[in-house]
């Protein structure tokens, strides 16, 4: 895996990814899989001294084929986070959607996190939904 991110402007981060090249994964039974390639570029643009931040992304995927994914997250506060997403893939014509929310506050140089994301398998029905939750302290 090799990646790049870029900062041409404070407000505007770019991106390049490479994933999974030559890789493979190699099951218990004894059985190997080749791991599909992955080429993936992306931007985010923050506004309004970062209170909100817009991001597109694209992805090639050696077998699914190009998908893309844009999202948003606007800050309350300084320290609340709602983030929305969506992606669409181009084989199939499928779209699906993602939300989230957090919270970040510094307590005198300690700062706690927290979030929460709503994600689904990717283009399965809404059975397949995931809750996440996960925690941080920084120090």
């Amino acid at each position: 895996d090799m990646g790049f991110i870029i900062k041409p402007f404070k407000t505007l981060s770019v991106s390049l990814v490479l994933r999974d090249a030559g890789s493979a994964i190699k099951w218990g039974t004894g059985y190997t899989e080749k791991a599909p390639f992955l080429f993936i570029t992306g931007a985010a643009y923050t506004l309004f001294e970062d209170a909100l931040t817009i991001s597109a992304e694209a992805q090639q995927n050696e077998y699914e084929g190009i998908s893309l994914k844009a999202g948003i997250e606007p800050v309350f506060f300084s320290m609340f986070f709602l983030r929305a997403g969506a992606i669409y893939s181009f084989q199939g014509a499928q779209a699906d959607f993602s939300a989230g929310a957090g919270f970040r506050r510094d307590f005198g140089g300690t700062t706690i996190q927290a979030d929460y994301s709503f994600t689904r398998e990717p283009f399965f029905d809404m059975f397949d939904a995931r809750h996440e939750i996960s925690g941080a302290v920084y120090f």
